[in-house]
């Protein structure tokens, strides 16, 4: 059945039946006229050709979403709460999301892989990654500027660019550090991500300044690389384990990794927060239900996808000015963090 069939058997021209279909809420076709196609459409089981409606309209209703990372992107967690904020906002507007094959070892090469086939569609949502350095997310924004196609990224610090952007911000009363310092604790790990990532630098950086200001000594050894991986935290976390428990507290850079921190602890007979207090960051889903439920940063994940999606939507209805949307995290307080209380220090060590 075609555009041609409904409109014979409604006796209308075909231009009429295809400005109904491009926009049901029109008032260039009648109500009563509407009601006569919408029963056509029933009748004759029309289902339109959305190629076809792509070619004709210069749309395609599709959003490409670009994710510079060639493991399985729905193990996290952080991925999944982004693409539900986006999917909020595309969905109900009559667009789609679509995932482009990575290939490359670089994030410039796997960006403008996914950029060669993604051609054509009506915008594009950016992501940094643990793969991604900050002259990759620099290069890659710019890669997106010169497509010419609407766009927003997210995921990312401050880049120096006008683009529209969506920038999470740590106020200085979530700071983890500060919190647990506050809490009497003198000797904190720090679970990182991957190494050279710039998320990773700027929790390097927090993580230094609060403990010079605290007058602290920083000890390299207890800052480990966990690349944000549940197992690679519980590994690691455990061969410090080993090395010495000299430390009352840690701070782990995600909750996925706050979890192999629990594991390893709870497996060497420690307990949280009687003899180690734990700090995440993201407020995922599973972090209220942990046991103890978990001390963790909230990061504004779902908000930062609602927004990244009206940013570029708003791009491809006209708008020509940018913007870089700013959005506050927050600490949320629960079981896994406890002053230090002296008579601990006994088992411990010397601190």
């Amino acid at each position: 059945m075609s555009i041609k069939d409904i409109a014979e058997k409604v006796g209308v021209s075909k231009a009429t039946v295809s400005i109904f279909l491009s926009d049901n809420e029109t008032r260039r076709v009648g109500n009563q006229t509407k009601q006569k196609i919408l029963k056509a459409i029933e009748d004759l089981d029309y289902r339109p050709n959305a190629v076809a409606r792509a070619l004709s309209s210069n749309r395609t209703n599709i959003i490409a979403i670009l994710i510079p990372y060639n493991g399985p992107i729905f193990r996290s967690t952080y991925v999944d709460e982004l693409l539900s904020g986006i999917q909020s906002v595309l969905y109900p507007r009559g667009y789609s999301m679509l995932f482009m094959p990575t290939q490359g070892q670089s994030s410039p090469d796997m960006v403008k892989h996914q950029m060669d086939i993604g051609l054509g569609y009506d915008g594009y949502i950016l992501f940094g990654t643990r793969y991604c350095t900050l002259e990759d997310m620099s290069g890659n924004s710019k890669l997106l500027l010169r497509s010419g196609v609407p766009f927003s990224v997210v995921n990312m610090p401050e880049i120096d660019l006008d683009i529209n952007q969506v920038i999470d911000v740590d106020p200085p009363e979530t700071d983890a550090m500060d919190y647990l310092i506050r809490l009497g604790h003198k000797r904190i790990i720090l679970v990182a991500g991957r190494e050279a990532a710039p998320e990773t630098r700027t929790a390097l950086d927090g993580y230094r300044k609060s403990l010079i200001s605290a007058e602290l000594e920083i000890h390299e050894q207890d800052i480990l690389y966990c690349d944000y991986e549940r197992d690679l935290a519980r590994s690691l976390m455990t061969k410090r384990i080993g090395s010495g428990v000299d430390f009352t507290a840690v701070y782990c850079y995600s909750d996925t990794m706050a979890a192999g921190v629990y594991e390893a602890l709870g497996n060497n007979g420690f307990e949280i927060p009687g003899d180690v207090s734990v700090v995440g960051r993201n407020d995922s889903f599973f972090a209220s239900i942990m046991d103890p439920p978990l001390t963790t940063v909230r990061r504004p994940i779902f908000e930062s996808g609602v927004r990244a999606s009206e940013c570029v939507l708003r791009a491809i209805d006209g708008a020509d000015d940018k913007r870089k949307i700013f959005l506050k995290s927050t600490l949320i307080q629960r079981m896994s963090t406890a002053p230090l209380l002296i008579s601990n220090l006994s088992s411990i060590g010397d601190i």
